[in-house]
């Protein structure tokens, strides 16, 4: 069949890759496979760019538009402006302070404040600058701190101010109470026996509030 044109050879059934066709490399003619086609256009088609849309279509699925603006890539997941935006290939979405998890709870200010999937809010820790103190950090225990951790107050509504002092029902130094509930009125002495009567009443308040050792 070497006479043979092109045109009357019989037709090919569907091609696998071994077979073999004729083609002209650098002015020699020389024989290829379908195989080493599929892989020359994968190699030059790698990039399909529509130039006039601003669009890439990748080979391995991905897509760019508008500069890298929007971007889908081959998982399945999506970004947006550069990543400030992405959703993730399980569905969820992060934003620059925010995520939103598959699962159906938020995170916000970088996992500070919460909501859980089953809608329970958390506070992690919350800052507040300004307004009359360097800051305010207000935690989910109900604990709180103020100007810069100079006053602290315990979720069990205790108080600590310079990292020593605290109030509940009593002030405390150093795990000490110094000052308790108010005692009774002492009157004043008026003769010399008196004063040593009402000086041990004083004695006795003030080591019931705590200023003095028992």
């Amino acid at each position: 069949m070497a006479d043979v044109k092109i045109s009357g050879l019989p037709n090919s059934g569907a091609l696998t890759g071994p077979e073999l066709i004729a083609g002209v490399q650098a002015g020699t003619t020389v024989k290829m496979t379908p195989a080493q086609l599929a892989t020359f256009m994968q190699t030059a088609m790698a990039l399909i760019k529509l130039s006039g849309l601003n669009i890439q279509l990748n080979a391995d699925g991905s897509a760019q538009f508008a500069g890298v603006k929007i971007l889908f890539n081959a998982d399945g997941s999506c970004s947006f402006a550069s990543a400030n935006a992405a959703f993730a290939a399980d569905g969820a979405l992060n934003l620059p302070l925010s995520h939103f998890p598959a699962d159906g709870s938020a995170q916000f200010a970088n996992g500070t404040a919460t909501i859980d999937a089953g809608g329970n809010a958390g506070l992690t820790t919350l800052q507040l600058p300004g307004g009359g103190f360097d800051f305010i950090h207000l935690f989910d225990d109900g604990s709180a701190t103020f100007a810069t951790n100079s006053i602290f107050l315990n979720g069990d509504g205790s108080i600590v101010a310079n990292n020593g002092i605290t109030s509940l029902t009593e002030f405390s130094v150093n795990g000490l109470q110094v000052v308790g509930a108010q005692q009774p009125a002492i009157s004043n002495a008026t003769n010399s026996v008196d004063v040593i009567t009402q000086l041990n009443l004083l004695l006795a308040a003030l080591r019931t509030h705590g200023l003095i050792d028992t």
